[in-house]
């Protein structure tokens, strides 16, 4: 059984996998079976403020933004409950940074290539116009001439490809078929493609501009537009290329006559290098702690109703369930990594007891304390310059309440992006990860009974 199969809580740790399971819920099922709102706890709704967005744009202009929140904070969840609520207006399509590019050799042009692809793959999309089709098959016959130094006409028969062997759209579809496999997997590009489709840059857009206009067109019919939503370009391999492609290239976003939302990075959205071309949301982190590290009752329980949908209470012993929604700073992904640690744990140390014990919890939050520690001692933090005092500085800082501590410098940036500050109900109020914490105390840089971390 594959996990999110199960839609039932598990009884038993061996269960544990089938329903803690970090894929995002993507069925109507899941939802309903697994969903939690923590809209309340972290201070804003996301997707009723998207809704109004798109509702007002509906028929008018186009809607375009980015979304951003730390990795496992419920991103992709949270756009599917959005698509879920506006399936009466619009149709959505998604792309995938990991699934349908290769996440460490992204080109600009790749992403309008796949959205083309996904628009014709598309099962109510209407075959364009002869004319669109003509134009944007040569410039593919332009491409395959610049590559193979032969004309149009044999680079096509070579490829399989004339009215022979079925219609131009047809043979395009194909075309579309090889292509993904090369955006997919290929590390290296030929130079001759690379500057080819750099220099056709605006031709493509303008064909894709136009593919937009003609299938939008077919689906106003119906009331609906179309929706692009770009997800896990936070998980892109090089730091750099988000900037590169939604900064640096911002412009060839802006001309896109489309709706779209994009996944971002926190490094960039907090980014002082560049100023992004459209709005930024957030999804804030769940507090386990207020302000003043006092135990945060409603975070914390909204987080305690997430494990309660997915296991029962009864495969924890006392006292770890808590300890373990603390040390995962509230991030559901987290949780569920450390819970299936733990939960592996228990299995191989005493299978007949089958409970989560505080050694267990113990072993689990020592692995996530040496992650951090370890990506905090490196360039991981967005700035290669920083220095572990640096750091260590304005953590402490942020801890203490320091009224300049969220200031948006260079280190704040780097530890928001890292995951080792966190950003609470969306009005500016930061914190440090109680793994963080715990890091500061174990370097003596707290003291051992200050406030906070995972104890």
């Amino acid at each position: 059984m594959t996990p999110m199969e199960t839609l039932v809580p598990a009884d038993s740790l061996d269960d544990v996998y089938k329903t803690l399971s970090p894929l995002p819920l993507t069925t109507g099922p899941q939802l309903d079976a697994f969903y939690t709102n923590l809209e309340g706890v972290r201070g804003e709704s996301l997707v009723d403020r998207l809704k109004l967005d798109l509702i007002r744009a509906h028929g008018g202009l186009h809607f375009k933004a980015f979304l951003m929140g730390h990795q496992g904070v419920g991103k992709s969840t949270e756009l599917r409950r959005l698509e879920r609520e506006m399936q009466s207006k619009y149709k959505i399509v998604r792309i995938n940074a990991v699934r349908d590019f290769n996440p460490g050799n992204i080109k600009p042009y790749d992403i309008l290539l796949v959205m083309l692809m996904s628009l014709a793959g598309h099962p109510e999309i209407r075959q364009p116009s002869g004319e669109l089709i003509d134009e944007i098959w040569r410039w593919f016959a332009a491409e395959q001439t610049i590559t193979t130094r032969r004309t149009a006409q044999t680079a096509s028969a070579e490829a399989g490809i004339g009215v022979e062997a079925g219609s131009l759209w047809a043979s395009l579809l194909k075309v579309f078929g090889r292509l993904k496999g090369e955006i997919q997997i290929a590390a290296e590009r030929k130079t001759e493609i690379v500057e080819y489709r750099l220099s056709k840059l605006s031709d493509l857009l303008s064909l894709l501009n136009r593919f937009f206009e003609e299938s939008t067109a077919a689906m106003k019919q119906q009331g609906h537009e179309w929706l692009f939503i770009g997800e896990d370009f936070d998980r892109l391999l090089d730091p750099g290329l988000p900037h590169q492609l939604f900064v640096d290239y911002g412009n060839m976003f802006a001309e896109l006559n489309i709706h779209f939302i994009f996944t971002i990075p926190v490094s960039l959205g907090y980014s002082a290098h560049g100023r992004l071309r459209f709005p930024v949301r957030l999804i804030p982190d769940t507090p386990v702690y207020t302000s003043m590290h006092e135990p945060h009752q409603e975070g914390r329980r909204a987080v305690r109703e997430v494990l309660k949908r997915r296991m029962s209470d009864g495969l924890f012993e006392p006292g770890q369930k808590e300890r373990l929604i603390v040390a995962s700073g509230g991030r559901l992904r987290t949780l569920f990594d450390l819970v299936r640690d733990a939960a592996d744990r228990a299995l191989l140390a005493k299978p007949a007891r089958a409970r989560i014990s505080e050694a267990d919890a113990d072993a689990a939050v020592n692995q996530l304390r040496l992650r951090y520690t370890r990506r905090l001692g490196d360039s991981l933090t967005g700035t290669e310059d920083l220095t572990w005092e640096d750091k260590a500085r304005k953590l402490l800082d942020v801890y203490g309440r320091d009224a300049e501590a969220s200031a948006p410098d260079a280190v704040c940036h780097a530890l928001l992006g890292a995951g080792a500050i966190q950003e609470f109900n969306g009005a500016g109020r930061y914190g440090v990860h109680p793994i963080v914490v715990d890091i500061l105390k174990l370097q003596g840089k707290l003291s051992s009974d200050a406030p906070g971390g995972t104890s």
